[in-house]
């Protein structure tokens, strides 16, 4: 059963500007790990923003954003187990059964959520946006870059008024190849809206003895590919951010607000938690058009103004 306790993982940032040789060894993502503290709750919250609604790109797809996530869940928590003795995230013993093609699906959605979490936590990322979306609803457009080759994910902070960007990979065992990978997509993004990023983060999540190991490399290099914002690409950013999350709380079992706040209760299996975000916000983000000046000058909710807990007794088998 996994409990409301925090868990934790092993982590290792590297700033690659101290690595004089140009690849990364074995070596270099052996060593220095500290243990990485997580909530359920974060966790949770991890899988509700990030990564990509399915809809948004397959617009077949019903679209119903409860369903999707209860389907990351049901297959993160089929790939993890939250450890009640050891209090690590572990890899469950029953992965083996699984083939070649379902654990790689199964671990790249744990590195999406762990590069959520991260950039929050260690890099000050108040959101985390997936690129092909930005391109898709006219919120980017690519400059002296391959579009192929770039990082996955574009972050945002309140605080600098400033975006970075991320690289998940998600492997079942330790690989440089990986690594070596998101740094090269990382790299073809020098600039963003004009000014370099104030992170450029390649993350790799694996495993080892079954625990979980989260490396990140933050790289230092100059050029003149990036990204430009196109016109209310700030405003769109933001609605490509929320839309999903507010898409959950409308499909809630419960919903509940006041003048401060609006929340949802959730229930999957035996897990019952509430998702909230304050009602000015929420207010702002139904209207068809963002006020973006409206928005960032209210700025003042913790990260994105978004809150998981779970419920009171509640367990999660």
């Amino acid at each position: 059963m996994i409990k409301r306790n925090k868990y934790k993982f092993h982590f290792l940032s590297i700033d690659k500007s101290g690595i004089k040789k140009k690849t990364i060894s074995s070596t270099d993502i052996s060593t220095g790990y500290i243990d990485y503290e997580i909530t359920i709750e974060d966790f949770i919250k991890s899988i509700i923003t990030c990564g990509m609604p399915m809809y948004y790109l397959t617009p077949a797809i019903t679209r119903s954003r409860l369903n999707e996530i209860n389907y990351k869940m049901y297959a993160l928590f089929t790939l993890i187990e939250f450890d009640s003795k050891s209090k690590y995230i572990k890899l469950r013993k029953e992965i083996k059964y699984l083939d070649a093609s379902e654990k790689a699906t199964l671990s790249y959605y744990l590195g999406m959520v762990m590069t959520r979490y991260i950039s929050y936590k260690e890099y000050g990322q108040d959101y985390l946006v997936h690129l092909n979306i930005m391109e898709k609803y006219n919120t980017v457009k690519f400059k002296n870059t391959n579009k192929k080759l770039c990082p996955d994910l574009i972050g945002y902070s309140k605080t600098n008024r400033g975006f970075s960007v991320f690289e998940s990979k998600g492997r079942i065992r330790k690989t440089t190849v990986a690594i070596e990978k998101a740094l090269e997509q990382v790299q073809n993004i020098n600039y963003i809206a004009g000014s370099k990023p104030l992170y450029g983060v390649a993350q790799l999540s694996y495993f080892n003895n079954r625990e979980l190991y989260v490396v990140a490399v933050d790289p230092v290099d100059e050029g003149e590919k990036g990204v430009e914002l196109l016109e209310n690409g700030l405003s769109q950013y933001f609605s490509l951010y929320y839309k999903p999350v507010i898409e959950l709380i409308d499909e809630g079992n419960e919903i509940i607000s006041d003048n401060e706040k609006i929340c949802s209760i959730y229930r999957y299996d035996k897990l019952q938690f509430k998702i909230e975000m304050p009602i000015f916000l929420y207010n702002i983000l139904k209207e068809r058009e963002i006020n973006i000046e409206l928005l960032t000058k209210k700025f003042d909710w913790v990260g994105d103004g978004i809150n998981i807990s779970i419920m009171e007794g509640e367990n999660l088998r």
